[in-house]
């Protein structure tokens, strides 16, 4: 499946996207898919940052933009869980990783 058709349903059809990823069980494949997209776009963003800065800056920007956003998502991600199992959500533990991970992509793409 190429680029634009990852893409361009999750522009047109956020809500039912959404509720996919909170509501049902996800395919490890889309996971895949949705992390090696978030993470090329984070890179071309960090790419496009650093390299008004210098070749050494561009293309360590380039590496450290996708982990910055990772690991602070998975940094923060015990947390979200314990508080949505708090507050009584019913989502699993694949079903939160799965909409961290789409949100990062959404992030990504703008």
């Amino acid at each position: 499946m190429s680029t634009i058709n990852l893409i361009t349903p999750l522009l047109r059809n956020k809500e039912e996207t959404i509720s996919r990823m909170l509501y049902k069980v996800s395919s490890g494949k889309e996971i895949t898919r949705l992390l090696s997209l978030s993470i090329a776009m984070f890179a071309v963003f960090g790419f496009l940052i650093g390299a008004s800065q210098g070749i050494e800056q561009t293309f360590s920007s380039a590496v450290k933009l996708p982990l910055l956003f990772y690991f602070t998502s998975f940094i923060c991600f015990p947390t979200l869980f314990f508080f949505m199992l708090f507050f009584g959500a019913k989502q699993h533990f694949n079903q939160l990783l799965s909409f961290i991970v789409l949100c990062n992509t959404y992030i990504a793409l703008v």
